[in-house]
């Protein structure tokens, strides 16, 4: 009778005689939740949590309903005189208490604050039809979900060559959650999920945060696991790393998502970058400059583009996903930036600071090879490219000294 997740509650129910058995399946199985005995009431907390029938009902004996049309219950609902609230969240907290026991990252959590969690109101029910975004690639991260019913898609944008194209590289199904992964790194999301007709348990960052506190010892270095894991689908992709498979956990645990706007200027020629970044979207210019140091350090550096014929900023290169730079200098060799780094893009990198990377020499030794080979090969590509630097300069020369005299002048 439409008693099945993602369906509308029309009725609620109330049992006269017999037994209805809530269930809710998970990975194709069918799990008892309750049983909603005489006397009892379906519907009411799934129609006030959020319109939809969120598990589904079994008759376990031969039953006997009484059914109610919506609208008349809504009439219940809105008279005073009844006061049904503080029934109806009672009904929905009981329900979240029974989904969060069937949810495996809770499984070590005490019952006692599974029950404390439900009673906090930390989550919240909601409904998202098919085809509608949950969370957003490159968007702030504000929330945590888990699957109550139905299913999502997870995707990632392919680059800046393919502008506004995406690919599915997993799908969440009930039990399943996401979103830690932004909250607990204070980053940007990672991916987009969209919804193929779902309904969502949703904590939001400050929830989250009280949720984190309470879950005891076993839960929290579970969540930190999983998104440790999360990182290693990143850091695989970052050829400095790849090959490093037994350390994914050590790199994870001192990286950061930065979310960066467009012009952004991340490191400046002639300065030492701040520590090492890798390029998880968008792209990073890279542009050579004129730096005047001051005689008498009086003040701080000029610098000046060199201009290319049309009298714009002579781009060298440009560093797209999955690139990285900044490693050598900050990690290896206190070698400052032959040019200026800047964002073309929406950009968001993988960033681990100049200290941390230096650890992380220190506690993963195989990274400290890695970069020998990696600079030795830049020292050759080096002078190899040297000859065509050198005629850059002849070539752009004029324009710099008049930009230069023109500089000077003001």
């Amino acid at each position: 009778d439409g008693i099945s997740p993602m369906n509308d509650v029309e009725f609620i129910y109330y049992i006269i005689e017999g037994e209805v058995i809530r269930t809710i399946n998970i990975s194709g199985e069918s799990h008892s939740m309750c049983a909603c005995e005489i006397g009892d009431w379906i519907g009411p907390a799934e129609f006030h949590a959020c319109g939809q029938w969120m598990t589904h009902y079994v008759c376990f004996t031969q039953v006997v309903l009484i059914k109610m049309p919506i609208k008349r219950f809504v009439a219940m609902i809105r008279d005073p005189m009844l006061d049904l609230t503080e029934y109806l969240n009672t009904g929905i907290r009981e329900i979240t208490q029974q989904v969060l026991m069937f949810i495996s990252l809770f499984d070590n959590v005490d019952h006692d604050e599974i029950v404390r969690m439900a009673q906090e109101s930390l989550f919240q029910f909601r409904v998202y039809q098919s085809g509608e975004i949950i969370i957003k690639e490159n968007d702030p991260a504000l929330d945590f979900f888990i699957v109550v019913a139905g299913r999502g898609n997870i995707s990632r944008s392919l680059g800046p060559g393919f502008p506004n194209q995406s690919s599915v590289v997993a799908t969440v199904t009930t039990s399943d959650h996401f979103g830690e992964l932004g909250l607990l790194k204070s980053q940007p999301r990672a991916a987009t999920v969209t919804s193929i007709g779902s309904i969502c348990l949703v904590c939001t960052k400050e929830g989250f945060d009280h949720l984190f506190e309470i879950g005891g010892e076993e839960f929290r270095e579970k969540m930190n696991h999983r998104v440790e894991t999360h990182l290693h689908r990143f850091i695989v992709r970052i050829n400095l790393f790849s090959s490093l498979e037994r350390s994914y956990d050590e790199i994870a645990r001192v990286m950061e998502f930065q979310q960066l706007e467009p012009d952004t200027i991340l490191v400046k020629q002639g300065k030492m970058p701040d520590g090492f970044y890798a390029i998880v979207s968008g792209s990073v210019q890279m542009i050579l400059e004129y730096v005047i140091k001051p005689a008498d350090n009086s003040s701080d550096e000029l610098h000046i583009p060199v201009a290319d014929d049309n009298g714009d900023p002579l781009v060298v290169g440009s560093l797209r996903e999955n690139e990285t730079f900044g490693e050598v200098s900050c990690g290896y060799r206190n070698v400052s930036s032959s040019v200026t780094y800047k964002t073309e893009t929406p950009t968001v990198v993988l960033f681990i600071p100049s200290v941390e990377f230096g650890k992380l020499l220190v506690v993963v030794p195989d990274l400290r090879k890695i970069l020998e080979h990696k600079f030795h090969e830049e020292m050759k590509e080096a002078k190899k490219q040297s000859g065509t630097v050198a005629a850059v300069f002849r070539h752009y020369r004029s324009t710099g000294e008049k930009r230069l005299s023109n500089t000077h002048s003001m």
